[in-house]
């Protein structure tokens, strides 16, 4: 049984949409640095000219993986798109990470036009080591009793539906997993074709030192089956979970 077929296999005994059927390169392992880094200028070159089309897979994927996928042309219309959902799901409070995305997408004045209290989980860089520990408890406090976490991403696999987000400075990995909702936003060009191609980058950016080794990779809304295999959502993270596709 080949790759394409195995995959294939998995997909249709959970229901989900095939794969892409061109899912691009498949670098493998490079044990050569400088291939790899040639390897991922190509994959890169190749998701950026390809970025339409990775975005409908993505889109698609993603919904099969529980994702509610919204669609918007522009940046601009970003911030109406979560002051929507907060406001169909009554979230009176959110947190939000410090993804440029989100600031470009200027989604304080639009939640503020909704009523809903927005808060920033990035600590700012004048805080002495007491202040930022304790900034660092009251977020983690905080976290868990607010209605909604909104986030950006890194990246978005097109073959599983998966956002991939780098936890660093103003990106704390709870944002996403502590509340009960959680909102992504992903511009078309962040998308690659397969885990294939992620794994390529990450290797050569680690090597580099551009990259620490810990990521987060979410397929829609946390959910576990008992032995049973009765489903239950939200036991280990957001009970639901949105993500704004823009381009």
């Amino acid at each position: 049984m080949d790759r394409k077929e195995f995959i294939s296999n998995i997909s249709a005994s959970l229901g989900r949409a095939q794969p892409p059927a061109s899912p691009g390169t498949h670098p493998g392992r490079f044990p050569d640095f400088p291939e790899a880094e040639v390897a991922s200028e190509t994959a890169r070159s190749d998701a950026s000219h390809r970025s339409s089309d990775l975005l409908e897979d993505a889109a698609a994927a993603l919904a099969t993986t529980g994702w509610k996928v919204h669609r918007t042309e522009t940046i601009e219309d970003v911030g109406d798109v979560i002051a929507s959902i907060c406001q169909e799901i009554g979230a009176t409070n959110a947190l939000r990470s410090g993804h440029d995305i989100l600031d470009e997408a200027q989604i304080h004045a639009a939640l503020e036009r909704e009523g809903v209290n927005l808060r920033d989980m990035t600590l700012d860089d004048d805080m002495s080591p007491d202040e930022r520990a304790e900034a660092r408890t009251s977020h983690r406090k905080e976290v868990f009793q607010t209605d909604v976490g909104i986030t950006g991403g890194d990246y978005v696999i097109a073959e599983t539906g998966t956002l991939v987000i780098h936890p660093r400075k103003g990106v704390s990995r709870l944002t996403s997993l502590a509340p009960p909702v959680h909102i992504a936003v992903i511009k078309r060009g962040q998308v690659l074709p397969s885990l294939d191609e992620l794994f390529l980058l990450e290797h050569v950016e680690i090597h580099t030192g551009n990259r620490h080794a810990a990521m987060n990779l979410i397929s829609g809304p946390s959910r576990t089956g008992d032995i049973e295999a009765t489903i239950v959502h939200g036991i280990h993270g957001p009970v639901e979970t949105h993500i704004v596709l823009v381009g």
